[in-house]
């Protein structure tokens, strides 16, 4: 999009990015941490892309690339319907060019969800931090030092008498923002102490004194090496836990049903309505412009006509039931201040003793932690038998139609029960997997049953169509196909006596009336 704007060669455009990365990018700055090997300043926002941290001294070149990127993705937007209508308006088919422009059309799609949000993130960061004290102590002086001056080295900056001196320093960036001085770096260090883990990366429990090693015995220094955002996250690993290692329990900590009712919401109503908004333009528009509709309506009509919509029906019922399950299962998260991506709680079971004799170590089973762990088994023991069941039901009802419904509705209802009473207790659960377990069983019966019909017996109106088969190959015209040309030949012959009456002269035979009824060969 950009090289049509231009004129512009797409290497132009992969020079200026390469450029930026190297010049603004690739440089350590002075005030990253000293611990880290990749440039970290204020806004600590860490790009995947460049894999590099964006903060307060390439902010700019991230931004001005960001703005970039959603000119070209929303002009790639806005501009495809236009080309497809103009396309379509053109003499021929294009099926080739409809395609590219669809296909160009999602991809800015996928990417202004993917890049808007980063820059809505971005803008959202710069204008806090632009705006609150901490930021504003990097525009300062008051919390710099200079090196090697005619005073002494760490010289605060405005301290300094000679003001050549200052200016000289400050174009050699000789400037240093001095980490000690900060209530952002006290407190940094205060989060640092409290982690276990020294400020240069030394382990301060178990005794252990040497660099880069934390009490767990794992070494953080080629941590230091990788792509990470800020203070290793060794460091940081318990920030947002307390001691049992859970999220810290506070006034704010939701509720299951407001959990429950954030996620109904979001996938029982929004996320269904928004796959048909995706879905009916798709069929219209592969319809009506990549010459598709008699295609679909042929197949349309042979789902029709043998019932197998209802095949369709009921694989988005069970989906819809392993999403209740999973809005269950969330809802019993928010209580239980289990973070993602942990998916269980684990417990060492020890009576007594220093772990008594390395015991074996199960999942915690009461309290809030325990009912997530049973939601989430609840929803495991499904997963386990669905790919079967799902199997199950696309056969059973591609032969029964709208009667797998019935086993369909039975196991869903089981299957939903189940998983609220789980997570209640352990010995109530029985009450709704006995249902599911019938609505199961009952459809996996119907497969058999369709597999023993299949296979050693022949359906009566295989036998009609073979008698009708042969008694055509006899010359020999069936009951009701007699009756029909009886019906024909009786229409024609009445239409041809009335036509007479009002033009003797002429005679009226309609096509396909023979002869022998009508009494009219030789008659024009």
């Amino acid at each position: 999009m950009l090289t049509e704007l231009t004129a512009w060669p797409w290497s132009v455009f992969v020079a200026i990015v390469l450029a930026i990365y190297d010049n603004h990018c690739g440089r350590r700055a002075p005030e990253a941490y000293p611990q880290v090997l990749e440039p970290i300043r204020r806004y600590d926002l860490y790009c995947r892309w460049l894999q590099n941290v964006v903060s307060l001294m390439n902010h700019h070149e991230f931004m001005a690339m960001l703005i970039g990127l959603t000119l070209s993705v929303v002009l790639g937007f806005l501009m495809d319907p236009a080309h497809s209508v103009l396309a379509y308006k053109r003499p021929g088919v294009q099926i080739v060019t409809d395609v590219i422009l669809v296909l160009h059309w999602i991809y800015s799609l996928v990417s202004l969800f993917l890049e808007g949000e980063i820059f809505i993130i971005l803008v959202g960061l710069i204008s806090r931090n632009e705006t609150v004290e901490t930021a504003q102590e990097w525009k300062q002086n008051k919390h710099d030092v200079a090196r090697e001056t005619s005073k002494g080295n760490n010289i605060h900056v405005e301290s300094l008498p000679d003001s050549d001196d200052y200016n000289e320093l400050l174009d050699n960036g000789e400037f240093v923002h001095s980490q000690r001085q900060t209530p952002l770096t006290k407190a940094a260090r205060r989060t640092v102490s409290t982690s276990g883990v020294s400020h240069d990366g030394t382990a301060k429990q178990r005794g252990t004194s040497e660099p880069g090693i934390c009490a767990s015995g794992m070494n953080l220094t080629p941590r230091c090496k990788g792509l990470r955002p800020a203070i290793l996250d060794s460091v940081f690993r318990f920030a947002d836990r307390d001691e049992m290692g859970l999220k810290p329990l506070s006034d704010s900590t939701p509720k299951a049903a407001a959990e429950m009712k954030k996620y109904v919401g979001l996938l029982l109503v929004y996320v269904p309505i928004l796959s048909q908004i995706l879905a009916w333009p798709t069929y219209f528009v592969a319809g009506r412009y990549l010459g598709q509709q008699d295609m679909y309506d042929a197949k349309f009509h042979f789902i029709y006509e043998y019932q197998l919509g209802y095949v369709f029906l009921a694989v988005w019922l069970v989906g819809m039931t392993r999403t209740t399950i999973t809005i269950l299962a969330n809802g019993a998260r928010a209580p239980a201040r289990v973070n993602r991506p942990d998916q269980h709680v684990y417990k060492i079971m020890a009576n007594s003793g220093p772990l008594k004799d390395a015991p074996y170590v199960l999942m915690a089973n009461t309290g809030a932690v325990g009912r997530f762990n049973r939601a989430q088994r609840s929803m495991y023991n499904t997963d386990e038998s669905l790919p079967m069941y799902l199997m199950c039901t696309m056969l059973a009802a591609s032969v029964f139609g709208p009667i797998v419904l019935l086993p369909l509705l039975l196991t869903a209802y089981g299957r939903i029960t189940f998983a609220r009473l789980y997570i209640e207790s352990l010995t109530a659960r029985g009450a709704g997997f006995l249902p599911s377990m019938i609505g199961e069983k009952w459809t996996e019966g119907l497969v058999l049953l369709c597999a023993i019909k299949g296979i050693f017996f022949k359906p009566a109106k295989t036998q009609e169509v073979s008698s009708r088969k042969s008694s055509a190959d006899k010359d020999i015209v069936p009951e009701e196909d007699k009756n029909a040309l009886r019906r024909m030949h009786f229409e024609s012959l009445v239409n041809f006596v009335a036509f007479n009456r009002k033009d003797p002269q002429r005679v009226f035979l309609p096509a396909g009336a023979p002869h022998r009824f009508c009494g009219t060969r030789g008659l024009n």
